[in-house]
């Protein structure tokens, strides 16, 4: 009879401890990839239930992350710096609370078979564009010309239409597209933006909430960010293990691009320095950049909308 009891305050104590998690909400912003490894660990291994929160991981919509977190439709997001510029000038109350990686990997990638050097080898090659302006000039800044320009759109694998001879070079992120085309056994050269030109180290991804989160919650945002650090700290001390967990959070993964872009990018996460820290000086020095190539029409204010005050 005592053992029965036990069972039942036991039980009855889990459903009641359930209930009183404070449940938010976490918009991705594509495909589950190895960019959200450490908010998957973080729910999979009980670091925000033990914060007291229920984090709901949805996948993206229509409507962008930043305007999904500016008007409170989610909690927090993960997003870019350079496509943060545009909704804080229109008014979206967004801010970036962490770097998910310290430096930029985004580059552009080409086919070996094309014989590329550089980058300045490309000038008369087919650029397929994410019709975004920035993305196009930071091709123009890197080759040294303007790129011979191919609409190319939401694609979710850009290596097998880049093997059928599509387009030449594009824009991605080695740990995942660089990473795809190695198990795919496609040779690519791969040339990472920040090599060519240091205000290109732009932060991306980074962990995003919104100005009224951050005003009338504080103590939520910590409580997030504190789990989700642990997340990529585990991440970055176990990426296998961390890959096991994600394949079991999202069993529709490829479970082998996930290994291996896990082992990549756990390097990456920062491994060596403060998780999440974000350098204003390379912040600014990216905005400036932008400023610089007309991309928009007022200089931009020192921290524009980042900051690092739950950095602990």
């Amino acid at each position: 009879m005592k053992k029965i009891l036990t069972i039942l305050i036991l039980i009855i104590s889990s459903l009641t401890f359930s209930s009183d998690l404070k449940e938010v909400t976490f918009a991705l912003d594509w495909t589950p990839n190895t960019n959200h490894t450490g908010i998957y660990v973080a729910s999979y291994n009980g670091y925000f239930k033990k914060r007291g929160l229920k984090v709901n991981i949805v996948q993206p919509g229509d409507e962008s992350n930043a305007v999904i977190v500016g008007t409170g439709k989610a909690e927090f997001s993960i997003y870019f710096q350079p496509n943060m510029l545009g909704k804080l000038k229109k008014g979206v109350p967004i801010k970036a609370i962490a770097a998910v990686i310290k430096d930029n990997t985004a580059g552009i990638m080409v086919l070996k078979n094309k014989n590329t050097k550089s980058p300045k080898d490309l000038k008369n090659m087919r650029y397929a564009s994410w019709m975004d302006p920035i993305d196009d000039k930071t091709v123009e800044d890197v080759i040294g010309a303007k790129p011979n320009i191919l609409p190319f759109g939401d694609v979710y694998d850009p290596v097998t239409i880049m093997k059928n001879n599509i387009f030449d070079y594009l824009i991605v992120y080695y740990a995942w597209d660089g990473i795809n085309a190695k198990i795919k056994n496609v040779p690519v050269d791969f040339y990472f933006l920040k090599d060519y030109n240091k205000d290109l180290n732009y932060y991306s991804p980074v962990l995003i909430t919104s100005d009224n989160l951050i005003k009338n919650d504080p103590k939520l945002v910590q409580d997030f960010l504190d789990a989700a650090k642990e997340g990529y700290e585990f991440a970055i001390k176990y990426p296998e293990k961390a890959a096991e967990i994600f394949v079991k959070m999202v069993p529709e993964s490829d479970e082998k691009l996930i290994l291996e872009s896990q082992k990549w990018i756990s390097k990456k996460y920062n491994p060596s320095g403060k998780w999440g820290e974000i350098d204003i000086n390379r912040w600014d020095n990216f905005y400036n950049w932008v400023y610089k190539n007309k991309l928009t029409d007022k200089k931009v204010p020192s921290s524009y909308g980042v900051t690092n005050e739950f950095i602990k």
